[in-house]
């Protein structure tokens, strides 16, 4: 039997445990729901029918993680702020990994061509992380640069104002579009996601989506991109997240619209053009389970590079 790693994917709504061989073959486990004041239950939860093969176990979590043993900070579930779930000690390890870390390592992975990247998990938050020659730049937390200085701006999860993620991260999104459906007396189809709703509404050239799109998506999103790209000069972004990948299809004009207000804003409008998109599309986000698997067999045998 092949060795796998148990990797454990906290999401907002509960944890998610799946299996990867060294192979790569993502294996369904079970999923459970967040308890109202408990992290040593997680704990207890990644342990569940545990193969003999198992080498590790990671977990995967939103926010600031340090020394791939503690959660400093998770801006989703605060459950986890402070938690020690690393644990090297046991008859199993345990690290902790941030989640765009897993994302951006699984990339890597499955577009090995790609050796200077940045990778993107639009959401229902923003996922950033910088993968060159073999490593992550750093544990940034790009979906928290500043795009709206202003006092008016939306506060953002973090609890600042003008976050990239508190604009064109999908739960920002759907509070939004939610609260301007309702002010202009319509209904959202419920068998439609608002963000879906809005794409529909924009390809229907409905004055509030065109608007949004126009003259708070597309630039803020120039924004973003272009800082970071006047800043580091990149080849290429791989997207993933399922509201990034949809609204990209089902607006195909929403990746000019991007690049040409990146240009607006960038000493070399030439800098946007070398910049080439790639879309990740992967069932279940089996990447960022291989992607935290990696990881977590770097560290068991000690080759992955420290964060600068």
């Amino acid at each position: 039997m092949s060795r796998v790693i148990r990797v454990i994917e906290c999401g907002g709504q509960g944890p998610r445990a799946k299996d990867v061989d060294c192979q790569n073959k993502v294996i369904d486990a079970f999923e459970g729901r967040w308890p109202d004041n408990d992290t040593e239950w997680l704990k207890t939860f990644g342990r569940q029918g545990l193969s003999p093969e198992t080498e590790a176990i990671i977990y995967s979590v939103a926010g600031m993680v340090k020394d791939h043993s503690t959660v400093v900070k998770c801006p989703n579930i605060h459950l986890l702020d402070g938690a020690q779930l690393g644990n090297q000690d046991g008859d199993i390890p345990s690290f902790v990994c941030n989640d765009m870390e897993s994302s951006v390592t699984g990339m890597h992975v499955l577009f090995p061509e790609l050796d200077y990247f940045m990778g993107i998990t639009r959401s229902s938050g923003i996922g950033v992380r910088i993968w060159k020659n073999g490593e992550i730049l750093s544990d940034s937390e790009g979906g928290h640069m500043c795009v709206d200085p202003s006092r008016s701006a939306p506060v953002c999860g973090c609890e600042r104002r003008g976050c990239a993620e508190a604009i064109f991260g999908g739960e920002a999104m759907t509070r939004f579009i939610v609260k301007k459906i309702e002010a202009l007396g319509a209904k959202i189809p419920k068998d439609i996601h608002p963000c879906g709703w809005l794409d529909i509404c924009y390809n229907k050239k409905e004055p509030w989506a065109t608007n949004y799109y126009e003259e708070v998506l597309a630039p803020a999103m120039g924004i973003f991109l272009a800082n970071i790209q006047a800043l580091l000069r990149l080849p290429a972004i791989v997207w993933k997240g399922k509201l990034g990948l949809r609204s990209f299809k089902d607006v195909p004009q929403l990746e000019s619209m991007v690049r040409e207000e990146m240009k607006k804003r960038i000493i070399n409008p030439a800098w946007v053009d070398e910049l080439k998109f790639y879309f990740l599309e992967c069932p279940k986000d089996h990447d960022a389970y291989i992607g935290a698997a990696e990881v977590a067999r770097n560290l068991l045998y000690n080759t992955l590079p420290e964060a600068e």
